[in-house]
């Protein structure tokens, strides 16, 4: 049977006014050594940039990552969506960006009331052992209006089932909403598209911590990792781990295994 380790992860985007605890300079080595530690096959990451990505260097030699900035006219700070696979584990037969907008296909679309573009990354990848082909998706939804995250999962799901032959998919991603909002029930709940949380088995508590490890445990996660009826879930954590008194992120990763029924 083959088995995955996959994780989704929002790395924060470094902002000037941030406090100086989850500034980038300060926790990049953390991100490294937690994204080390994790040992994904599979990693989707958001509020991803190139500035972030001249420090990820130690992951190269691992990793190989496909995506686009979600801005018209990008540059270094436009975050993306970006998925990492092990390159000794996998070719990459395909991948795209697209924008969860009316007009996906073009380059900073949004929704009208959106502030930003919202976008995903598609890879289309080989197991180079097995050739069984996996679909991943990597996302980030509207963090301000329901309106907008209900709008966008419809979206989502409209252009990931126009792909053609698609089986054995991965959906993961920071939807900024919990599991019982519109958004995440229209994932759940899709004859177009049948997905399973890999939350099914564990007791969960909030993703997102502002950086300071507190949570309210009456809260619910906002970062998801979905999976097609292909796959078994096997195990899922939220990792809360610190690194030299630091956290990578204001997120905690959610790492899952799963194998091919």
């Amino acid at each position: 049977m083959s088995t995955y380790r996959v994780a989704t992860f929002n790395l924060k985007n470094d902002m000037p006014l941030t406090r100086k605890f989850l500034r980038w300079n300060t926790r990049k080595n953390a991100v490294i050594k937690c994204i080390l530690n994790i040992d994904a096959d599979i990693l989707g990451v958001q509020e991803y940039t190139i500035q972030m990505a001249k420090s990820l260097s130690p992951l190269k030699n691992i990793y190989t990552s496909v995506g686009a900035p979600r801005n018209k006219k990008p540059n270094e700070k436009s975050e993306r969506t970006d998925i990492f696979y092990k390159k000794d584990k996998f070719n990459c037969l395909d991948y795209r960006t697209f924008w969860l907008s009316n007009h996906p296909n073009r380059e900073g679309s949004r929704l009208f009331l959106s502030p930003f573009p919202r976008i995903c990354t598609m890879a289309k990848l080989e197991d180079k052992k097995t050739k069984d082909i996996l679909w991943v998706f990597n996302t980030h939804l509207d963090h301000l209006l329901p309106f907008n995250r209900s709008k966008e999962t419809e979206i989502l799901i409209e252009t990931i089932t126009k792909e053609n032959d698609i089986k054995n998919i991965i959906l993961m991603g920071d939807l900024n909403t919990n599991i019982e909002s519109s958004a995440v029930k229209k994932l759940l709940n899709n004859p177009k598209l049948p997905l399973f949380s890999v939350y099914r088995h564990i007791n969960t508590t909030n993703t997102m911590h502002y950086g300071n490890g507190k949570l309210n445990e009456n809260k619910l996660p906002i970062d998801y990792i979905f999976v097609g009826k292909e796959f078994k879930i096997k195990s899922t954590e939220i990792i809360k781990d610190e690194y030299e008194g630091l956290y990578p992120s204001d997120h905690y990763p959610v790492v899952t295994e799963i194998e091919f029924k």
